[in-house]
C-alpha cells in the first residue's frame, strides 16, 4: 500500500457546531425558525435525493464544474425548503445566497477530533495522501484555513476535475497525481454510493467511515479514521 485518499465532508470535515444548527441560523436571519433537528431531517433526505439524481442520470448526471456545483447547492437548498413548512413563503434567492455563503467558509468546516491524529499516523507510514472530494473550489481555503494541507500530496475536487464521484474519473486524477496505480491505493469516505461504488469502478479497495455504526452490512467498514492504521498494518487494506 502506498497511497491513502480520502474524501472531505463527513470524512475529514464536520459543521460547526452542527449541520442542522448551521441551517437554523441562516433561517433565523431570513425571519423563519426551524429545529436543527428537523434541518438535519430535510437536508440528509435532500442530499440523498440529490446524489442518486446524479447517479441515475448516467454520464451526464456525473458532469461538474464550479457552475453545476453551485447549481447542485441550489436544488438541495430547494428541497431542504420544500420539506420544511416552517420555511414556506421565505425569500429562497436570498435565503440560498446566504447559506451557500455560509458552507463556503472555514467557520463551519472543521476537522473531526480523529483527522489529523489519522492523518499524522498515515503520514508516519510514508502512505502518499490525497482529498478526492465532490467539492467546489472553495475547498482548498477551507483545508488550508483548517491547516490540513500540508498533510495532503494531492486535493482533488470535483470542480475541477470535470467529473464527481462515482465516475472514475475523478478518482484516476488522484491516481495521477500521486503516481500510484488504484492497486496501490486505499479510499475512505462516508458514501456508499459516491465512495464506495466509486472506487470499485476505479478499481480501488474502499472503506466506508460510519461513525454511528449505521452503515450497509457488508461493506467494510471503520468508525474512527485512526482504525484506517489499524487496517493498514494488520494487511487488511492491502490488496
Amino acid at each position: 500500500m502506498k497511497a491513502v485518499l480520502l474524501d472531505a465532508g463527513l470524512t475529514l470535515l464536520r459543521a460547526r457546531p452542527s449541520l442542522g444548527a448551521v441551517y437554523t441560523l441562516v433561517a433565523r436571519r431570513h425571519g423563519r425558525d426551524a429545529s436543527p433537528e428537523s434541518f438535519e431531517r430535510a437536508a440528509a433526505a435532500a442530499f440523498h435525493a440529490i446524489a442518486e439524481e446524479h447517479r441515475h442520470a448516467g454520464l451526464e448526471g456525473l458532469r461538474t464544474s464550479e457552475s453545476l456545483e453551485r447549481e447542485s447547492w441550489r436544488r438541495h437548498a430547494r428541497k431542504v425548503m420544500e420539506g420544511l413548512p416552517d420555511l414556506d413563503g421565505m425569500d429562497f434567492d436570498a435565503w440560498f445566497e446566504d447559506l451557500y455563503d455560509a458552507f463556503g467558509g472555514s467557520a463551519v468546516w472543521v476537522p473531526f477530533d480523529d483527522a489529523v491524529p489519522a492523518l499524522e499516523a498515515l503520514r508516519e507510514r510514508g502512505l502518499a495522501l490525497a482529498v478526492v472530494s465532490n467539492w467546489d473550489c472553495r475547498l482548498h481555503r477551507i483545508l488550508g484555513d483548517n491547516g490540513l494541507t500540508p498533510y495532503f500530496d494531492a486535493v482533488v475536487v470535483s470542480s475541477e476535475v470535470g467529473w464527481r464521484k462515482p465516475h472514475p474519473a475523478i478518482f484516476e486524477r488522484a491516481f495521477a497525481a500521486l503516481s500510484v496505480r488504484p492497486s496501490e491505493a486505499l479510499h475512505v469516505g462516508d458514501s456508499k454510493g459516491d465512495d464506495i461504488d466509486g472506487a470499485a469502478a476505479a478499481g480501488v479497495r474502499a472503506v466506508l467511515i460510519d461513525r454511528e455504526g449505521r452503515g450497509p452490512a457488508g461493506v467494510p467498514a471503520v468508525r474512527d479514521l485512526r482504525e484506517i492504521v489499524a487496517l493498514l498494518e494488520a494487511g487488511d487494506g492491502r490488496n
